[in-house]
């Protein structure tokens, strides 16, 4: 079983009603995501306001915490799913 940490935030350039960009909508895709390649989730990281364009993840609050003290030495991405291994 693979683990999974699912990274949600908004569009700078849509509308925040947008359902493409909503958070509840991210969430239930990167749930059936996870859900369909029989994975665990790890945790969430929701920065909401943060522009993915002039922001790396890294340098985003949560994403980065995970990314950076987290210490996670493997990730790839489907989407907003992302599937990690712990280097513990």
């Amino acid at each position: 079983m693979g683990r999974a940490l699912e990274a949600i935030r908004l569009s700078r350039y849509r509308d925040k009603e947008d359902p493409t960009t909503s958070p509840v909508r991210q969430l239930a895709t990167t749930g059936q995501w996870i859900a369909s390649h029989n994975h665990e989730s790890v945790g969430k990281a929701e920065d909401l306001d943060e522009s993915a364009y002039k922001k790396s993840p890294f340098a985003r609050p949560q994403l980065g915490d995970w990314l950076t003290y987290r210490k996670l030495n493997s990730i790839s991405s489907c989407g907003q799913a992302l599937t990690v291994q712990s280097g513990e």
